[in-house]
């Protein structure tokens, strides 16, 4: 993700964060809203019945010789009193019905009706379900559709004297109206507070994040380097079969190596290297005097050094060759261990061939120019008897058995007998 798509997906987010609060916010003071005003409307509601009941009760002593009777006394000084007053709100009013037949009888509201009677068709109707309940005697507070068709929030309460019922109620829309200019408010001085936000964050931020990305790109460039540098000693290990590891006493860890493994024949994903471990893998005849080498290096504070063998897992025996050097903390206590593990099987090989090829070809070569034992020898001739059964002439099989050469002459006396006029005559001169 480059710093562009950063700084979008950043400002997508304070916009969420700030919009999924608003909406909780206004949803939480919408619901307070709502039964705070259920209960306004519950209280205009019975204050309105205690006060008709109490006229009802003066009426029924003092307004006998009323032409209509006392019931129709009180409901007209209510309906006198009530037309100086608009209701409460925009929408609010308060309604008064009785029932006659089945059928509920508005005898009047404030605002809506111009007459002062008005039926409705049916007792069904969602119009009147709050003053059916009011006329059965209950009180309470309901969502309904009123005559005009908006959604209301309505409080119905009885006038149990006059068997009549009250309805207080207001329009949802009204309720509502705050929170929708609250929310639109909120939401432009969200989005202004956002803007000046980005701006002030591009401001100080800049030259940090300017920083950050050269730092991001130095880090990557290291990181990378230092990649291609492991990479290199892994190759470079697996190439010459040495391997490195590090030895944690504190904690009794211990780290190896690709090459280590492969050393060992075994995968990382499954093996779990530690001090013990590595011992089971030494060879039984080895695993003490290697156990020994390593702590006395500790003790002593010497350089662990030894070749010895090791045991893969599938039978196979090993030679490595292992070194390694210490660090110790101030009071002189070894607390790591840095070590190689160096693969010389091969070599060893190589080196004990090498040593038994020289050793027959040396014995090879003493074998044919050393003449050894008894040599048969013809005492008449002189000729020898090999070992095959032929006879060769003396000088023939003392040069093909050893490293001499011959030269022919002649000795004094073979001279003086075979050429006795020669060395006379010399001898005369």
């Amino acid at each position: 993700m480059n710093l562009s798509q950063r700084i979008i997906s950043l400002v997508l987010i304070m916009a969420s964060t700030v919009l999924v609060i608003e909406v909780i916010t206004i949803a939480i003071l919408y619901d307070r809203t709502i039964e705070t005003e259920k209960n306004r409307l519950r209280r205009a509601a019975r204050n309105q019945s205690r006060l008709i009941e109490a006229v009802a009760r003066f009426d029924r002593i003092y307004s006998l010789d009323y032409p209509e009777g006392p019931r129709q006394a009180t409901i007209d000084q209510v309906k006198d009193s009530q037309s100086w007053v608009r209701g409460f709100g925009r929408t609010g009013e308060f309604i008064l019905a009785e029932k006659e037949k089945q059928k509920v009888v508005f005898i009047w509201n404030h605002r809506q009706f111009k007459k002062s009677r008005s039926e409705t068709s049916s007792a069904e109707s969602s119009l009147t379900r709050p003053m059916e309940l009011a006329l059965a005697g209950r009180s309470g507070t309901m969502m309904v559709t009123d005559y005009r068709g908006e959604k209301v929030l309505a409080a119905y309460e009885p006038v149990e004297i006059l068997d009549l019922g009250i309805v207080a109620k207001i329009d949802l829309a009204e309720i509502r109206a705050p929170f929708f200019r609250a929310s639109i408010t909120s939401g432009i001085l969200a989005i202004a507070l956002i803007g000046f936000g980005v701006v002030l964050f591009f401001r100080i931020s800049h030259s940090i994040v300017l920083r950050d990305y050269d730092t991001r790109e130095r880090l990557q460039k290291a990181l990378d380097e230092l990649k291609l540098t492991e990479q290199i000693l892994s190759t470079a290990q697996k190439v010459a079969h040495i391997g490195s590891w590090h030895f944690d006493l504190e904690k009794n860890k211990l780290i190896w190596t690709e090459e280590v493994y492969r050393i060992f024949g075994l995968n990382p994903r499954e093996f779990e290297p530690s001090y013990e471990s590595f011992l089971e893998r030494v060879h039984p005849d080895d695993r003490e005097l290697v156990d020994r080498a390593y702590q006395s290096s500790i003790a002593d504070n010497t350089t662990y050094d030894i070749t010895h063998r090791i045991i893969r897992p599938a039978g196979e025996i090993r030679h490595v060759h292992e070194k390694s050097e210490d660090i110790r903390d101030e009071s002189g206590r070894t607390i790591h261990s840095y070590g190689m593990v160096h693969d010389i099987t091969e070599i060893q090989r190589y080196g004990e061939e090498r040593e038994r090829l020289i050793g027959e070809l040396q014995q090879s070569l003493s074998e044919i120019k050393t003449l050894k034992g008894i040599v048969p020898i013809c005492a008449s001739c002189k000729e020898i008897r090999d070992d095959q059964g032929y006879w060769h002439r003396l000088e023939e099989y003392i040069r093909d058995h050893s490293e001499a050469e011959f030269s022919h002459g002649i000795c004094p006396k073979c001279a003086e007998k075979l050429y006795p006029e020669f060395i006379s005559r010399k001898k005369d001169k």
